[in-house]
């Protein structure tokens, strides 16, 4: 076995499920200042300190840009933007529709990158699912060009074997 030689390129775009769950956040927690039985100026300081947050993640928002997530096998390393070299953590979080990439650089610091299904083709998510879950067979395929379905398909033929 040999790993793929060039990276898994991954094009990030801007969640729209994440800035609706961010406003929604924000209404939630409009409702609670309105229903809390606090002194007016309380809520009128809350209210303001809501409204910034809001209004700074609309301006996120609308000024973020497609990010490029690369990941090279031959070293075993993540980079996002052409920044510096991430190795994956043990543990990811990793179900259908929303991924969560946990990566320490060299210096200690970590990251976490959130991934839902919106933020990526689906074959990108869907190659992205398999390379944390099955990081062996993936990279297996995307040096030999085998078709994501033939991963399902030989890891549920180990799966049914061992049971």
């Amino acid at each position: 076995m040999r790993a793929a030689k060039s990276p898994l390129e991954l094009s990030l775009i801007p969640s729209k499920i994440l800035f609706l769950a961010r406003l929604g956040l924000v209404v939630i927690a409009s409702i609670n200042l309105i229903l809390l039985p606090i002194f007016v100026w309380a809520k009128l300081l809350a209210f303001a300190v809501v409204a910034i947050q809001a209004l700074t993640w609309v301006r996120q928002w609308h000024r973020s840009e497609p990010k490029i997530l690369r990941f090279y096998p031959a070293k075993g390393h993540w980079r996002v933007d052409n920044s510096v070299e991430l190795r994956p953590e043990a543990d990811q979080f990793v179900t259908r529709s929303l991924v969560i990439v946990y990566l320490a650089g060299g210096d200690g610091r970590r990251c976490c990158r959130v991934i839902p299904r919106d933020a990526l083709s689906n074959q990108q998510h869907r190659q992205l699912r398999q390379l944390l879950l099955f990081p062996v067979l993936a990279l297996i395929a995307m040096d030999n060009n085998i078709l994501p379905r033939k991963i399902d398909r030989y890891h549920n033929c180990i799966s049914s074997n061992r049971g």
